[in-house]
């Protein structure tokens, strides 16, 4: 399940976390190279597929500040 405060990599190396998800199921992610974006819950649970979970924390800030998110 998708939830606020998830960082997932993609297989092709790059980094997101989820920051929010609105009431109609479209989710905002942020990137590690600070762009943003968002999308349908059904168009990222497919982009997921080729994704890692590596973190998880309770807010979405938090996630952001993460080493994992961070790539340190």
């Amino acid at each position: 399940m998708i939830k606020k405060g998830q960082v997932y990599k993609h297989t092709e190396n790059y980094t997101f976390v989820v920051v929010y998800i609105n009431k109609y199921n479209f989710v905002h992610i942020l990137y590690n190279d600070d762009s943003k974006m968002m999308c349908s819950m059904k168009d990222l649970e497919e982009v997921i597929k080729a994704c890692e979970l590596i973190a998880e924390y309770p807010t979405w800030q938090e996630a952001v500040n993460s080493k994992e998110f961070k790539n340190d």
